[in-house]
């Protein structure tokens, strides 16, 4: 007899589908639905239910439940695979040994033997346990996000937010928006006094950055519940000199859901102008506006913020030249 992961697989293979195909299209990732297939996880039930309505059968084709009898210990398997976080709330809830056992409390209902129907809402989630008469029924929480680091990446031309995202709650959250509190923009003056010839950028940049106090750029990004993600800016601006960054001291804000959001610290980046320069001639040294520089650096030294290592070399450069302009 075959098995439930056999028969998808076989329905998969029939209509010339790959694994990657089948999870994009009902909302897996591709490692998921091929541990379905392999029968190393069972799906929840409203996951059988789009496999079923993808491959254009019935869960009970699927399922073939009169003759289908699953070991406890693979739905254990697939209790704490499927719920990670959650595995600890649920089991601290109803004790170790009641989710072996399986008593007769409020959250553990067996639907054939006691004719106790299973609740199907977006709220609530079912965890089918055993030979798929019992299932474990819990409310579904919120996104609960939180903002774990946001790492300043300097290894090329320009500087890059590296976000990092977790999601403890049931829910996805989508986030539509991200915000920059622009706390200061401190051009800095090039103290070289040059003339050069621009040119055209060769390359569109993710956020072009300006002195704007509050500054949104729409983002789109999903994160599942009980997941992590991770995404990347990439920083530019769009004023002053080519030759000389802007100093932006600023924190960030990610909109997701309904209007809800989280935020970071402050930090202090070094952005570059995007300009491409065909060259240029004649220089000397303006004492004036190194001095000048140096005093802003000194004092946006100063803010409770993370400084990127860019700033702290720039910093660290005035410093050792200031005799040189004080």
């Amino acid at each position: 007899m075959s098995s439930l992961g056999q028969r998808i697989k076989g329905l998969r293979l029939n209509q010339g589908q790959t694994t990657k195909q089948v999870a994009d299209a009902i909302d897996l990732t591709q490692d998921t639905y091929k541990r379905i297939e392999s029968d190393i996880i069972i799906p929840h039930e409203q996951v059988l239910k789009r496999i079923a309505q993808y491959f254009e059968v019935t869960p009970e084709y699927l399922l073939r439940e009169k003759n289908a009898r699953i070991r406890l210990s693979a739905a254990l398997r697939n209790f704490f695979y499927h719920n990670k976080g959650k595995a600890f709330r649920v089991l601290t809830s109803i004790g170790l040994i009641a989710a072996i056992a399986f008593p007769t409390i409020n959250l553990i209902k067996s639907a054939s033997d006691k004719g106790i129907p299973i609740v199907n809402s977006d709220n609530i989630e079912n965890i089918i346990i055993g030979d798929y008469n019992t299932v474990i029924q819990y409310k579904k929480t919120d996104s609960i996000i939180e903002l774990v680091d946001v790492s300043i990446l300097e290894d090329g031309e320009f500087p890059v937010l590296d976000v990092k995202l977790r999601n403890s709650g049931d829910t996805i959250a989508f986030f539509y928006k991200m915000q920059f509190d622009m706390i200061e923009y401190y051009q800095m003056k090039n103290i070289h006094v040059e003339h050069y010839l621009p040119a055209e950028p060769s390359t569109n940049y993710d956020i072009i950055l300006t002195d704007d106090s509050i500054q949104r750029f729409d983002i789109s990004q999903k994160l599942p519940g009980n997941d992590i993600d991770r995404f990347t800016v990439t920083l530019a601006t769009a004023t002053g000199d080519p030759y000389v960054p802007a100093i932006c001291v600023f924190s960030i804000r990610l909109y997701y859901n309904d209007e809800e959001y989280v935020e970071s610290g402050n930090m202090v980046v070094p952005v570059s102008n995007s300009a491409r320069i065909e060259g240029k001639y004649g220089s000397y040294t303006d004492m004036q506006l190194a001095y000048e520089n140096y005093i802003n650096l000194i004092r946006i030294n100063k803010y409770d913020a993370v400084k990127s290592d860019r700033f702290t070399k720039i910093l660290n450069s005035y410093e050792e030249n200031k005799d040189v302009f004080t």
